[in-house]
């Protein structure tokens, strides 16, 4: 059986898709609710099919821009047809139903349906579980509901409609497979392979090879290394797993731009303009060119293309390496399995407002959003990387120091013996240091943006950031949108940043204050700017073997770290957050949300839902956060996978691109690197591995911004939104404060 989905920009499409691929094993076609006319389905397309989904959405059936052709399918289709949420409301409107909005929207709320178990709820148990998404439900004859209690008594929500005569369906909740239930067969018969997204594969470059090495006999901690040896005025990146959890966080990477091979670049979106500096180990000025992005082509074609030059993407880097054993007995060849990923490359951040390229907005919506970006490009980048062909890697479950070396055309590399001569030197000059101070104590009497004797500035103060609040709650009540994730940003300004060294100063109080699994620390040049970063979240891995993994964070509280009954209170808190109906809700629908955009880039039946909405502690905060997996297609690269999924769902709020319409016009300012992503793309193979830029500071000679914020949903209070974003902000905001004061 054929099926035809047409999707109405929702972040909920693909999986749809999923529930269909594990049935049968055709094909189906998806188009937009815009991109054809109904002369040209009904002529060219739906004699090929034999069903018909309509997707979930943002907006109303009443109108025409967000329902778009749907309605004259709902009217002259003449086979079977399936609609959820918004295709359910427009079964309703076209056939004569009335649309009344609910007392209160259930976006991501778990509630029982009941039917009579008939049609299409036949064999399906009455009372069963759904994650409920309406805030317009339908009066007319029904074949399922579910109860609101109001002051006014309980009534009656319309969850499920059947046309009288035709074969037409609709219902309104998400059929949750990783919950409770699959949608009958009849109806779901299809399976689900994405249009690819392009690259360029290339063949081996035979020229170009990794030499590995392992230091043996040495042990240093990763903060000496980082600091001894590759900190510079020049780039410099350390990818520091400060908090180690096990299969998470176990490696740190670390690297300078002063090698030949090795250079910056830097990406603007104003001008699609790639600028490359290199040459940083001489003394001369740096070698710097610029390379316009083709017209059709993005910022990820241009990476891919790069990586693909170096010919290793088709290396298999699940079999043994040589790798040289080094000690002071000398050199030991010996072969094995490499245990990290980042076998140098490309390291650094693609910022919030890349998403001008990952996103198909209309030519409409990218018109209204280039207002908020200034005439010129701003001076820190839209994306930047630097590129290393020489990384030492800390294992800090092994305690080994690796390094990695990328040869091109044959060439020789002695990059391992130099690190562990100069690790050794190290080694045999540190002196015992006495015992560690307890830095969170110490700040912990005044880690509050009111109580700071810094001068901070918010981007949007108290009453604006809370109005922020109350319109993103009248979108959601309008049906515009389930979930917005709102942010400010916290400025300091007039710093004078003496010191290339002051940030990096700030990064080690942090990483001592809030140890983090993606900490980083990276340096664009002492005249440019350094991200500091202290990031509980990961966006996006992609392992070497094509395994994908997302840890969604949405529900935060802070932890008591000070007075009487300390573990008590905090475990209380713990409770609570595991428990609230609110962070349950949000923490879903980007569940939904990321489940969808892996769908698009995975191989059937692979995506997954191992831990859903588990509480994990960090130093200051409780979270509640969920893990999404799936397994790469063969045919896409990391690149390819990160490019579907940006930008983060956890930092936009569902649908995705409704809602980054909305969040540009009340946030009215460029986000930049704050709320986009930080991590490698792997020369080698497909790994990747890219965390949130959340708990951030943008550091530059004049100022260090602080982005925060909160996902509001219906249940969210102004006052309470507002809270929580200055809880955010506070798990950065002390180091500042502690290295300018």
């Amino acid at each position: 059986m054929r099926t035809l989905i047409i999707d109405n920009y929702d972040s909920y499409t693909f999986n749809l898709y999923q529930y269909c691929i594990a049935i049968d094993s055709h094909t189906p076609v998806v188009i937009r609710n815009d991109q054809y006319s109904w002369e040209t389905l009904r002529e060219e397309f739906i004699p090929h099919f034999d069903v018909i989904i309509i997707s979930p959405g943002p907006g109303s059936p009443h109108n025409t821009e967000d329902f778009g052709v749907c309605e004259q399918v709902l009217k002259f289709a003449r086979i079977p047809i399936l609609g959820v949420c918004l295709g359910h409301q427009g079964l309703a409107c076209v056939y004569g139903g009335k649309i009344i909005k609910a007392n209160t929207a259930m976006h991501g709320r778990i509630e029982p349906v009941f039917h009579k178990g008939e049609g299409l709820f036949k064999n399906i148990p009455s009372p069963f579980n759904v994650v409920r998404y309406h805030t317009l439900p339908n009066c007319t004859r029904a074949n399922a509901w579910s109860y609101e209690h109001s002051e006014q008594g309980k009534s009656r929500i319309i969850m499920g409609l059947e046309h009288k005569e035709k074969p037409i369906f609709g219902v309104q909740f998400h059929p949750e497979q990783h919950r409770l239930f699959n949608i009958p067969n009849q109806l779901l018969k299809t399976s689900v392979i994405p249009s690819p997204i392009s690259h360029r594969p290339k063949e081996a470059n035979l020229g170009h090879h990794l030499k590995i090495s392992k230091l043996l006999d040495v042990k240093v901690d990763a903060s000496t290394i980082y600091e001894k040896i590759f900190h510079t005025e020049s780039p410099c990146v350390w990818l520091d797993s400060a908090r180690v959890l096990k299969n998470l966080s176990r490696f740190s990477f670390m690297g300078n731009l002063l090698s030949k091979n090795s250079f910056l670049a830097s990406y603007w979106l104003k001008n699609k303009t790639v600028s490359i500096e290199k040459n940083f180990g001489l003394k001369y000025s740096t070698e710097k060119t610029e390379v316009k992005v083709r017209e059709h082509e993005t910022f990820f074609s241009w990476l891919q293309d790069t990586l693909d030059f170096y010919g290793l993407s088709t290396m298999d880097v699940n079999e043994n390496f040589k790798v040289d054993e080094l000690s002071a007995a000398g050199v030991n060849i010996i072969h094995e399995k490499v245990p990290f990923d980042f076998l140098t490359g490309f390291c650094g951040y693609i910022g919030y407002e890349m998403k001008n390229e990952t996103i198909p907005f209309t030519k409409c919506s990218r018109n209204n959003m280039s207002r908020n970006y200034p005439d010129k490009p701003h001076p820190i980048p839209d994306a930047s990387f630097l590129f290393l062909d020489k990384v030492l890697v800390v294992d800090h479950e092994t305690n080994h120091i690796w390094t990695v070396e990328l040869l091109i055309n044959g060439e020789d590399g002695s990059f391992g013996e130099e690190m562990f001569r100069e690790i050794s030197l190290i080694n045999d000059s540190i002196i015992p240091k006495g015992k560690k101070q307890n830095i969170t104590k110490k700040v912990e009497k005044r880690n509050c943006l009111s109580n700071s004797l810094l001068e901070f500035s918010l981007q949007h103060c108290k009453s604006e950031y809370m109005k922020n609040v109350e319109a993103s709650i009248d979108k959601i009540i309008e049906g515009e949108t389930y979930e917005v994730c709102l942010t400010t940003q916290i400025k300091i300004n007039n710093i004078k940043n003496e010191s290339f060294n002051t940030s990096f100063n700030i990064y080690k109080h942090l990483r001592e204050r809030n140890p983090a699994p993606y900490s980083a620390f990276l340096n664009f040049g002492s005249k440019k700017f350094s991200l500091v970063s202290s990031s509980p979240e990961k966006f996006l891995n992609v392992d070497k073997a094509g395994f994908m993994m997302m840890k969604p964070i949405k529900g935060t509280v802070a932890r008591v770290l000070t007075g009487e009954k300390i573990l008590a209170e905090d475990q209380k808190r713990r409770y609570w957050l595991e428990n609230s109906v609110k962070d349950k809700a949000e923490n879903l629908m980007i569940v939904d949300l990321i489940r969808n955009d892996l769908n698009l880039i995975s191989e059937p039946n692979t995506v997954d839902v191992p831990r859903l909405m588990k509480v994990e502690t960090y130093a200051t905060v409780h979270q509640l956060v969920s893990t999404v997996t799936g397994k790469l297609r063969k045919d896409l690269s990391s690149v390819d996978a990160l490019k579907a999924t940006f930008p983060p769902g956890s930092m936009t709020g569902a649908p995705k691109q409704r809602t980054v319409e909305i969040l540009e016009q009340l946030e009215g300012h460029r986000r930049g690197p704050y709320s986009g992503v930080l991590g490698f793309f792997s020369v080698a193979g497909v790994a990747s591995d890219f965390s949130v830029v959340i708990r951030t500071a943008v550091c530059t000679e004049e100022e260090i911004t602080v982005g925060a914020g909160g996902a509001i949903i219906m249940l969210s209070t102004p006052e309470e939104e507002f809270d929580e974003m200055l809880l955010k902000a506070d798990s950065v905001l002390p180091s500042i404060e502690h290295i300018l004061l």
